[in-house]
């Protein structure tokens, strides 16, 4: 038993040594190992792709997304 009852990665999460363990492989560890995978769906903003890393620079940096041109009506 490894302690993990759930395990929610991002669209483009690779792990292991060079990057080769995939979503397959660990949902195929989920049911070995008796705990639930769920992936999600890669999301944007403003037309820009939005993820952890841009997140981080955006808090490092004080920053934040921009807004949709327009407002909130045009907001993806």
């Amino acid at each position: 038993m490894i302690g993990v009852s759930r395990i929610i990665t991002g669209h483009n999460h690779f792990f292991v040594h060079g990057w080769q363990g995939d979503f397959a492989i660990l949902k195929e560890m989920g049911k070995k190992f008796n705990f639930d995978v769920e992936q999600v769906e890669a999301i944007s903003h403003c037309g820009r792709g939005v993820s952890s890393s841009a997140i981080r620079k955006a808090l490092v940096e004080g920053t934040t997304f921009p807004e949709p041109t327009g407002g909130p009506a045009n907001s993806q």
